[in-house]
């Protein structure tokens, strides 16, 4: 598959990724979206150590890429205080 592609299909596979991470986050989901989020991340990486870019495609992957990271941290940190929320409630 061509860079341009691979960028369409990255771009489209975020999109849902974030889609399917509101509904886990906010319960409509029981399953955290993993699967997705490995695929995403593999292909961030491989694309990253693609010498073949021209600029344009190069800038449109530092901006996935950073998408994708910024909203990966605040998952984390989200389910992180969910998590310390939880062990510091009395359990009944």
């Amino acid at each position: 598959m061509e860079v341009p592609q691979r960028l369409t299909q990255l771009e489209k596979d975020l999109t849902l990724l974030l889609r399917q991470y509101d509904q886990y986050l906010n319960g409509g989901e029981q399953m955290e979206p993993l699967t997705l989020l490995g695929k995403v991340e593999r292909e961030v990486l491989a694309l990253s150590h693609l010498p073949t870019m021209n600029t344009s495609q190069r800038f449109r992957l530092n901006t996935l890429t950073s998408r994708f990271y910024t909203n990966r941290n605040r998952w984390r940190k989200i389910l992180r205080d969910r998590e310390a929320k939880a062990a510091d409630e009395p359990q009944a």
